[in-house]
Parts: C-alpha cells; structure tokens; sequence
C-alpha cells in the first residue's frame, strides 16, 4: 500500500430536485437528511468533510441548517458542481485526493470512507489509477451506497478540459469517459449481495424506506453502515431477488427489459431495484418526457441501457431529397429525442429496418447522417428492429450496428434456436440481441430461456404488470407466478 496522501471528503448537495423537491432538508432520523449525511460521513473518518452547496438565494435554508450543526461548508455556482469541487479543494496539491458522495445517499459513513481510501492506496501500489468507485456490475452494494475517490490532479484536469454540461454537473464524468474506473468492493468476501436493494433518496418511496430504515434506531449517526445494510432485506418492499445481467459490448444488458407504455417513477425504480438495465423508450413526445421525469438520477442512470427509437424516416422523404436534407431531417429526429428524454447523448437509437436496409434512395445518406451524429456525440450505440430469420442475419453482419431487436408478435419462431443461427450470433459477438414481445407468457418465457437472447423487452402499462413479468425471475416463485 503506498503512502496516503491528504485527502478531502465532499458531499454535494441542493435543495433543487424535480422528482424530490428539498429532498435535501426532509427529516430523517430526527435530522436534515442532507445534515444526517454529512454527520455519518464525518463519524469515525480520518480525513476533513466539507459539503458543497449552490450560491443561490435558495439554497440558503440548506447553508443555514448545515451551519447549524456546525458542518463545514462551502458554496459555489447551481450547474458547475465541479467548479464547487476544485474550490472545496483548492489548498490540496495535485498529489491529494477527494472524495465525492452525494447528500442524497445517506448510508456511507466515515469507516466506509476510511475503508474506500485503503483500496484505492492499496491499487495504487499495484496498478495506480486516478479514479475508484462504488458502482459496476460486480459490486455487491445497494443502490445508495455510493462513493468515488479521485486524484486531484485527475479532477483538475477534468475542470480545465470539460465543456459539456454533464461533465461539469456530474464533476467524474468526463474522467469516467476518458479513463477506465477502478470497483471498489468490500474486504469481506463474505458480504452478501445487496446489489437489488435501494437506499438512495430520489423519490418520494425511496424516503418512506428512509423512514423505516432508521425506525428504531437510536444512533443513527454512529450505527455503521454494514449494520444498516443487514436491514435492509427485511424492510417491507425490500426485494428478494435480482434480474441477471451481463456485461455485452461494453454495455450492461438485463435478462428482462422494460418498455413502459405510462412510465412512473415508481415503477422505473422498482424496475431498476430488480436489475433491469434495459429501458426502451416509448414512441410518444408525451411519454418519453414522462419517461424522463421517471428516470433515477445519474449515479444509476449509468448503469442503465436506454433504448430510443427513432420515427421510420425514408418513408417520410420526398424522392429527389438531398443528401443535406436527408441529415438535417436525422439531426432533428435526435436532437428532438435529447430533448424530450433530457438526454445530451441517446446510448442506443433504434432504426427501423426500411431506413437501412431497404429500397428507398435515402438509405445510405441516413447511415451517413447517423455516423454523423455518433461521431458529434449525440448517439452511442446503433441498433435496428428485425422481424425475420434473414434480415436478423443481414443486420448480425453490417458491423456498424451492435444492437439488434428481433421484434416477435407471435410465438417465438424456431429459426432463434437453429445451429444456424447460434453460429452467426457467436460470429457477430458485439451485437446485442434483444426480443421484443407482445405475446403470450409461454412464448415470452421461451425467449427468455433463449441462450441466443440477450434480453427479452416486454411492455408494461402498470406497476401490477411489472410485478408480473418480474415474478418469472424470482428465485422462489408463488405458485400462480
């Protein structure tokens, strides 16, 4: 293990939030959740804590509740949390580090930093790295338990190179986007998965849970947090279980996937606190807004695969269209669904497959619009819809794509299950496949046991239907489920 050098916690929080306004100052265990968050992180930690808040007059409850309970604090700009983070650190040298949690989780507390900043000295020794978190596949910890340690000469790089928006709100992104994370995973061996159990505070559930997390517990600064975690599974809508997910192309993918047709809050945190990963956006403008309302906040939003589909595009296009109108009509296809979806970047755009594979004269102008828009940075991965055997294998092969939706409206069709097809699907390893259903139960429990199917999408119009789907992964099913 190398030598520690200084170290600087920061906990960043406000009082605005669209799906949880003040979250920040709601009481929890007798205490400003926000003020409960920095008192944990201060008990029992070696290192100084400061918590980092907007300069806006309303923000200023916040600054007077941390204040009077004498927690350090220091403000900065709304948007720029990072420009918060280098004034919280700007007397450490380059060779320091810095913590970052957020006030929303309250769960961490100084042993678990302690302990964070021993791995991350440990590796460093190793393998030496500017970047560690709590977040990633193998990581058994709940939703909440989250933290990140950063060099300071990572953060500052980050402050001095980061343009876009996100990068700046979300202060480790662009060091995430440009480097590779190191996990941190707890020393016990031991420790159970609480990887399906949720913790955060980000609506208004997630607060009730608080609620009952805290009930009787009479030193809610200074109970540590494994002990906490041992709670949590025995709260009344703890989850029992997980979806099982796999890492494909880079790209976390859930056995099941969820196509809300009314997406909720509620029912995409219950979703996401089972493991799905895989969330397909719906067509509407109406309903991928409400979408956007539903999603978790970006700490989880990483972990999740958002699926767009883009408006059938060919089709809509006079003849003798040109190439330029051709990609102004793509760009406003994208920029449209970045807007609805509150999304700078859509992580898969789904096409249909008359817009690149099929007759129209417009096919190959929308493949360049669309490598256009990948390489500016508004979409990710590429992806097209599929209904047979032969254009599943035609798409399987165009490398430009790694993401494919066989789209099954009947039961699942024999040709998924042919040698032939298990061959092109081990040939083509970067495609991801995904069956979307709207058949019966049989048929999509069939594509769920489907080796060649990376995920099965099913829609659902209420949390009820949710649970439904879910119960077919539940380790210890009812007998109706």
């Amino acid at each position: 293990m190398v030598a520690i050098p200084p170290v600087q916690v920061v906990i960043q929080a406000r009082l605005g939030s669209s799906r949880l306004p003040g979250k920040a100052l709601l009481p929890v265990a007798g205490l400003p959740a926000a003020v409960l968050c920095a008192k944990r992180a201060i008990e029992g930690c070696h290192y100084p804590v400061t918590v980092a808040i907007p300069d806006t007059p309303d923000d200023d409850p916040l600054a007077d509740a941390l204040h009077h309970h004498q927690v350090p604090t220091i403000r900065g700009p709304y948007e720029d949390v990072l420009a918060r983070f280098i004034a919280a650190t700007s007397h450490l040298p380059n060779t320091a580090w810095v913590v970052r949690l957020t006030a929303d989780n309250v769960l961490p507390d100084g042993h678990f930093i302690n302990g964070l900043i021993e791995a991350f000295a440990h590796h460093q020794a190793d393998t030496p790295t500017e970047y560690m978190t709590t977040l990633g596949e193998e990581s058994p910890l709940p939703h909440g338990a989250t933290a990140e340690v950063i060099t300071i000469a990572a953060l500052r790089h980050a402050h001095q190179h980061a343009t876009q928006a996100p990068h700046r709100e979300h202060v480790t992104a662009y060091t995430l986007q440009h480097g590779q994370p190191t996990l941190f995973l707890p020393k016990d061996d031991a420790f159970p998965n609480y990887k399906h159990l949720r913790v955060t505070l980000d609506i208004w559930p997630d607060y009730l849970r608080l609620q009952q997390l805290f009930a009787g517990i009479d030193a809610p600064i200074t109970t540590p947090w494994t002990t906490l975690c041992r709670k949590l599974p025995t709260l009344p809508d703890a989850p029992a279980f997980a979806v099982p997910s796999a890492t494909k192309a880079g790209i976390r993918v859930s056995r099941l996937g969820l196509c809300p047709n009314n997406p909720t809050a509620p029912m995409v945190a219950m979703a996401v606190s089972h493991g799905v990963s895989v969330i397909h956006a719906p067509p509407g403008a109406a309903q991928q807004q409400a979408l956007a309302k539903a999603l978790p906040p970006s700490a989880t939003r990483q972990e999740l695969t958002l699926v767009i589909p883009l408006p059938v595009i060919a089709a809509a296009l006079p003849h003798n269209a040109t190439a330029a109108t051709v990609s102004l009509v793509v760009q406003q296809a994208v920029l449209q669904r970045c807007w609805q979806l509150s999304q700078p970047l859509l992580p898969v755009v789904l096409m249909a497959w008359e817009d690149l594979f099929g007759n129209s004269p417009h096919c190959q102008a929308i493949r360049q619009a669309l490598a256009a828009e990948q390489h500016e940075g508004r979409i990710g991965q590429l992806g097209v819809a599929a209904s047979t055997q032969q254009h599943a294998t035609l798409a399987l092969k165009d490398n430009t794509l790694s993401w494919l939706r066989l789209a099954i409206d009947s039961d699942a069709p024999n040709w998924i299950t042919t040698p032939a097809w298990q061959a092109a699907c081990h040939q083509h390893p970067q495609v991801i496949i995904e069956a979307h259903t709207t058949a019966n139960a049989r048929a999509a429990k069939a594509l769920y046991n489907t080796p060649t199917v990376d995920t099965v999408t099913l829609p659902a119009d209420t949390e009820k239907d949710l649970v439904a789907v879910l119960a077919w992964v539940n380790p210890t099913p009812t007998a109706d489920a």
